[in-house]
């Protein structure tokens, strides 16, 4: 038997998927979606003026939210898409972006600290070890990310086979979407809206999507949108923006990265920052403010 949580999403998913008791309406571009106020409400303040009875949306019972296709200023508008994934997040606490193609890691590494670990013997005796046989260990890079997993050579009688002995990366990798983008459009689409749990869901997809898809000519789409979309004092994925960057100095070589950090002097002053291994840019900020603060305090007192 399903516990109440369970229970719980079940009925919202359900509710979502029939359409009944719908008492409002989404639309953005192409999308349209019949909502409950009451869902949308507890997990948004922004519905909660436009879902009131005393403004002509509650009135009407919908709200039109403007695409990006239908305006040239881009930063104030909507992408369809990501107001779709974030109507799915109000009823399954959870988004499903379209999955982005990994593309492969060559053969020789981009950087020195990717190259493959050395040989590690670990011939500790075992159950086998009456038989004669032995094991080896390595470290084996990810085909797809570079992140690296272990793998053993067992030699019987002089026969060499090989053993994995923990979950593949790349297997893991398989699993994650990399759509960097789309992460970064819902992550803007929820600091808008005010959807502080859907905000932090799709800060843990941006960043491991950038972990295994950084190499991708998407990326640099996505830190512009982490620059372009949000306050300058929401941190959570320009952090990772600016960290998956000082990881690959290599990517600075690509003209759609070089492109958009000197485009937007944010990013640049941060990574300059960063190289030289100065405190978050979140951290500067606070402690300005707070010596501000004292500066007006003893003003006051003199």
């Amino acid at each position: 038997m399903s516990g109440p949580v369970e229970s719980l999403m079940q009925g919202l998913a359900e509710l979502y998927e029939s359409g009944k008791l719908s008492d409002f309406e989404i639309s953005c571009g192409r999308y349209t979606f019949n909502v409950h106020k009451a869902v949308i409400c507890a997990q948004s303040k922004y519905f909660h003026v436009p879902c009131g009875r005393e403004y002509a949306e509650g009135q009407r019972g919908s709200i039109k939210l403007k695409a990006v296709e239908e305006s040239d200023d881009d930063e104030a508008c909507d992408d369809p898409e990501a107001v779709k994934l974030m109507v799915q997040f109000f009823y399954h606490l959870e988004y499903d972006a379209k999955p982005l193609e990994l593309m492969p890691v060559p053969e020789e590494p981009l950087e020195e600290h990717l190259a493959e670990a050395p040989v590690i013997d670990d011939s500790v005796p075992g159950p086998w070890s009456i038989h004669g046989l032995s094991s080896r260990k390595r470290m084996n890079r990810c085909k797809r990310c570079g992140r690296r997993g272990l793998e053993e050579d067992r030699s019987y009688d002089g026969t060499r086979t090989t053993t994995t002995t923990s979950k593949s990366t790349t297997d893991e990798c398989k699993s994650l979407d990399g759509n960097v983008v789309m992460h970064a459009k819902v992550f803007a689409a929820a600091v808008k809206y005010q959807v502080p749990a859907l905000q932090k869901l799709a800060t843990s997809k941006f960043r491991r999507a950038a972990e295994i898809n950084w190499k991708d000519s998407s990326f640099a789409e996505a830190a512009r949108i982490a620059y372009t979309t949000t306050p300058e004092c929401v941190r959570d994925i320009r952090d990772t923006v600016v960290k998956t960057i000082s990881d690959h100095p290599i990517l600075l070589q690509r003209t759609s990265i070089e492109s958009t950090v000197k485009d937007i002097a944010a990013l640049n002053f941060e990574l300059l920052h960063k190289a030289y291994g100065l405190a978050a840019m979140a951290e500067v900020k606070d402690v300005d403010e707070g010596l501000d603060s004292l500066e007006y305090g003893i003003r006051d007192i003199l």
